[in-house]
């Protein structure tokens, strides 16, 4: 599942890449909704947020790009997302990258700095922490520009 699909250019690109697969869209805003379902009508389109939506399959994929920095509660967000992953999912973030250079040197004229649009920044530590707390653990990151992306899969039961 794309959440926070947008128009759902990504998910129906991963449609086309991979037929036999299902992909989702989810787009709470009105408007890319109607874009996106105008545009890509074979999607399976969710159109309210993961947390009102108990009901979905869990997914073996959740992509969520340039969405976390726009979410003010990171942990209910994280806890809405682990309702829909499988155990042995995977959840890829990207978001931009706080550590970037040129976050530091431009501080609150950063482009990624847009108070009240985007209410977080964070950098790979504060994503690794955020998921960790929530028992997953990164599995591969890149940094790409001023962004990252960072792949998270649930940490395997040690217990005995």
């Amino acid at each position: 599942m794309d959440v926070g699909a947008n128009v759902g250019t990504f998910a129906a690109l991963l449609a086309a890449q991979r037929p036999h697969t299902v992909v989702h869209a989810c787009e709470t805003n009105p408007a890319f909704l109607v874009e996106g379902q105008t545009r890509y009508p074979h999607l399976i389109w969710v159109d309210e947020p993961l947390t009102n939506r108990a009901k979905l399959e869990p997914f073996d994929v959740l992509y969520v790009s340039h969405v976390i920095e726009h979410i003010w509660d990171l942990d209910g967000f994280v806890e809405a997302l682990l309702a829909h992953l499988r155990p042995d999912g995977y959840l890829m973030v990207a978001t931009p990258d706080g550590d970037h250079p040129s976050a530091k040197r431009d501080g609150t004229d950063w482009w990624a700095y847009i108070v009240p649009h985007h209410c977080q920044v964070l950098t790979l530590l504060s994503l690794d922490r955020l998921m960790v707390r929530h028992g997953l653990q990164r599995i591969d990151h890149a940094t790409e520009g001023e962004e990252f992306w960072a792949l998270y899969q649930p940490t395997p039961n040690t217990a005995s």
